[in-house]
């Protein structure tokens, strides 16, 4: 949810009067998916390095240069981290 929230904070200071399609568009794209599984979870359960840098690390300190608090985020972007030390990864 943070992640989504980071990003809906950043697209409310791109553009203000488009967020709310945005956000529309999103929920409607993932409301006709099936079930799926996020590329880090398949990097998870098949022991690959996972994509920290992009897809947490990134947007993490985006949201922070916007002012936007994401404490969950910040919590597990350490903790991937220790994973992937711990793997070797």
């Amino acid at each position: 949810l943070e992640v989504f929230v980071a990003a809906c904070y950043h697209l409310f200071h791109q553009a203000t009067r488009h967020s709310s399609q945005v956000l529309t568009r999103m929920f409607d794209l993932t409301d006709t998916m099936g079930p799926y599984r996020p590329s880090t979870m398949i990097d998870l359960v098949e022991n690959k390095p996972m994509e920290v840098q992009y897809i947490f690390s990134n947007p993490l300190e985006r949201a922070r240069r916007l002012g936007c608090h994401c404490p969950r985020m910040s919590t597990v972007v350490p903790m991937i981290q220790a994973l992937q030390r711990i793997r070797g990864l």
